[in-house]
């Protein structure tokens, strides 16, 4: 509320990221490098890579499927 008392609001179309919580905040920066024209061609690559490495690798999840 400004001084005055007068209210503002803006009208917001678009993603909101809460970049204060950890883990949202890597869910942003991944999703703006896989949507620059410059970075996101050759991140997504490595990041499809690199997903298909962790398939399987998170600890106790060999275990359960064994």
């Amino acid at each position: 509320m400004a001084a005055d008392g007068t209210v503002h609001g803006v009208v917001f179309r678009g993603l909101r990221h809460d970049t204060g919580d950890k883990a949202d905040y890597l869910r942003t920066v991944v999703r703006m490098a896989c949507a620059r024209p410059d970075l996101g061609p050759e991140f997504v690559a490595w990041l499809r890579v690199f997903l298909g490495e962790l398939d399987g690798a998170l600890p106790g999840q060999r275990d359960a499927a064994a």
